[in-house]
């Protein structure tokens, strides 16, 4: 279980935007395999911080991202993406990690069959409500794809399908680099600490970090491959809730807290999770080493 103060973090940096680092341009946090869309696209930071999917589409055919939801912190949440293709269609793809899942109120399927892609069968169909889909679970990772049309769109899925690379191979900046661009804070704020670490090495720093009498953590990156590699950052700047107006005469306000160093993590779909919020002299900075 997770502390109840991470909590706190995740919700907090859903609310900020991205922050400003004095005397430098950071890189994304996480730095998309495609731009925004000119027209019709969420903002470029925001598709940054849905992080990446476990398997990345880098076919010539996708021209821009429309959209991208990250379905949580745990290894098997779901990604879902929107993209514009070269000539215009929209494509969508949906991946998690883990066998293929229940859907609960599928389209009916008028024509189905199979493809091969890179040497393993996938499933298309055509369905009921207009779009033709193509899904499999490739190398542990459920992959659904689809554009709007018949079965006539199953040539242009399976060159997507076998565009697709897993997220390891996709080059990743260093853990100082990541850490700088995290969307942490509306104000500037400094990395303290920066490590390129695993997440092995994160569950033994996790589970040995001090904590109150009476409580333990067991960290959620036991479900992760132990190679898997994460940038573990320390930041120092205003962390504290947006600023209130005063208090109206007569009636009493909430002191806030002035949190000023947060611990973030960064894995291999280089999605930021916070994990800790409080305050420099109260969190010694750690190596988790390797």
């Amino acid at each position: 279980m997770r502390i109840p103060l991470q909590i706190a973090l995740i919700a907090l940096t859903a609310a900020c935007g991205s922050h400003v680092e004095s005397g430098a341009n950071p890189l994304p946090a996480s730095p998309v395999y495609m731009k925004a869309c000119p027209t019709g696209a969420r903002p470029q930071t925001e598709l940054d911080f849905a992080g990446l999917p476990p398997l990345v589409p880098t076919s010539s055919a996708l021209r821009c991202l429309l959209n991208a939801v990250g379905g949580g912190s745990t290894y098997d949440s779901g990604y879902s993406f929107v993209i514009q293709l070269t000539d215009g269609r929209v494509l969508q793809i949906y991946e998690r990690r883990g066998s293929r899942p229940v859907k609960e109120g599928a389209s009916q399927s008028l024509r189905t069959g199979e493809r091969d892609v890179n040497g393993a069968t996938w499933q298309w169909a055509t369905l009921a409500n207009g779009s033709t889909i193509l899904d499999s679970t490739s190398g542990g990772v459920y992959v659904d794809i689809s554009l709007r049309g018949n079965e006539s769109q199953v040539d242009m899925l399976v060159e997507i399908a076998r565009s697709l690379r897993p997220v390891e191979a996709v080059p990743r900046p260093s853990a100082r680099d990541i850490c700088a661009a995290l969307p942490a804070s509306p104000y500037p704020f400094a990395v303290a600490a920066a490590f390129d670490s695993s997440a092995a090495s994160v569950v033994k720093w996790e589970e040995t970090a001090p904590m109150p009498v009476g409580m333990r953590v067991v960290s959620t990156w036991r479900d992760h491959p132990a190679t898997e590699p994460v940038a573990v950052c320390y930041l120092d700047g205003d962390f504290g809730p947006a600023k209130h107006p005063a208090p109206l005469p007569g009636s009493t306000a909430t002191p806030v807290p002035n949190w000023d160093r947060v611990i973030y993590l960064v894995g291999a779909d280089r999605r930021p999770i916070g994990v800790t919020f409080g305050w420099q002299d109260r969190i010694a900075i750690r190596d988790p080493g390797p």
